[in-house]
């Protein structure tokens, strides 16, 4: 990609390939713009662009030779250049044959691994089978957060990716208008994009983002190769989340990730409070109580439907499938179904405060006809079984009590 960057559209590439009995050698030769004299190895550094005196496209980020080598050295090895600048550059690496030189502990064999079925999974079995978005099912139930990438430099997608793909799911887009229709696909929790892009640059997805109400809640990091004050409060007055100036060090990515994501996590723990009747001193944006609200409205109204499902309640939130399952999921840490059962759980640890009616009487009422499993998942929500619960909280039969979150706190 270097050299298609740097060679003038008349100029020549020649990709050259040497096999001998105990090595192989690949060189790119072209005739392009060359590298200064005296760059020397500095060529390898991160984050290092070699000032070209002619230049026949924008200037890299620094990061692909920097990969080359770091990916060289761990197969043990080589890569070297030759360069004139204004007459070409020809790179060539070195690679040994076979796997002697490597150490036993750096040879992994490949074997099949039987995928265990977590709980998650089977309770999202009917969302499995009504699943019609074509996107994989483990994504659907993965405990790792999502981040979309957005930016035109395919270099600083790929640098970013590396950096983040262990930890989180990665979404690209290549630039803001590709960028905003993924967003509105995946929800991710997280959106990284550059401000300088064709068609929608950073600054105008951003404020796209935020008028959207299905994605307004999504963080926004822009990325910037330039300081200017001007440029920030435009991304300020966007709704940024917060900034990134290019050249970046890895270590604050990362820990600014993490920050904005650690405060998505403050929205899910609110959820849960509300949903277990506790005490919640968090701050949380309108939306994301009137989500909360119409879900448990909805739900109530049909505990005696037999026929209620996840198809249901799309149906009367006015939400397609695959937006439903990220927007509960993105906002309660749950997937639909197990959401839906809390608000069961919910309305049964009301009937417990409330009313006189047995274990089984609740959990015929909430419309969970299996009086182990009820128990079982009650536990699981609340921290105590449900006779506990009823011994701890019961108010005397005969009267009607309102909810006091104050005083109730399941679990202690």
């Amino acid at each position: 990609s270097n050299a298609l960057k740097y060679t003038p559209v008349d100029g020549s590439i020649k990709f050259l390939f040497e096999d001998s009995a105990e090595n192989v050698v690949i060189k790119v030769e072209d005739n392009g713009a060359g590298i200064p004299s005296g760059t020397g190895e500095r060529i390898f550094d991160k984050f290092y662009k070699a000032e070209r005196r002619k230049t026949s496209s924008r200037d890299g980020f620094g990061i692909g030779l920097f990969l080359v080598k770091q990916f060289m050295e761990q197969h043990k090895g080589t890569i070297s250049y030759e360069s004139e600048e204004g007459q070409g550059t020809t790179f060539t690496l070195k690679l040994q044959k076979g796997k002697g030189h490597f150490g036993a502990d750096v040879i992994i064999s490949e074997t099949e691994i039987t995928p265990q079925l977590t709980e998650v999974l089977k309770d999202e079995a009917e969302i499995g089978e009504n699943n019609i978005s074509g996107e994989p099912l483990a994504e659907l139930v993965s405990e790792k957060q999502s981040i979309l990438v957005i930016d035109d430099d395919e270099s600083i997608r790929q640098y970013l990716v590396r950096l983040l793909k262990d930890t989180y799911i990665i979404y690209q887009a290549e630039n803001g208008e590709a960028g905003l229709a993924l967003a509105q696909k995946y929800l991710p929790d997280l959106v990284i994009s550059d401000i300088h892009m064709n068609e929608m640059n950073g600054i105008e997805l951003c404020r796209a983002v935020k008028e959207n109400e299905h994605l307004s809640h999504i963080p926004v990091i822009l990325l910037t190769g330039a300081t200017s004050e001007e440029l920030k409060l435009q991304g300020v007055q966007g709704g940024a989340d917060d900034y990134i100036v290019k050249p970046f060090d890895s270590k604050l990515v990362v820990a600014l990730v993490a920050t904005l994501l650690k405060n998505r996590n403050t929205l899910q723990k609110y959820f849960y409070n509300e949903i277990t009747l506790n005490k919640s001193d968090f701050k949380v944006s309108s939306e994301y109580k009137e989500l909360l609200d119409k879900c448990i409205s909805i739900v109530e109204r049909h505990l005696k439907d037999k026929n209620f499902s996840i198809q249901t309640l799309l149906n009367e939130l006015g939400m397609s499938h695959s937006n439903l399952l990220r927007k509960v999921k993105s906002v309660s840490g749950q997937p639909v179904n197990i959401f839906i059962r809390s608000i069961r759980l919910r309305k049964a640890a009301e009937l417990f405060i409330n009313t006189d009616y047995s274990i089984k009487e609740t959990a015929y009422t909430v419309g969970i006809r299996d009086i182990k499993y009820f128990r079982e998942q009650f536990n699981k929500l609340f921290g105590m079984n449900p006779s506990d619960y009823v011994k701890k909280y019961r108010k005397v039969h005969g009267k009607q009590y309102t909810v006091d979150k104050e005083s109730i706190n399941p679990g202690n």
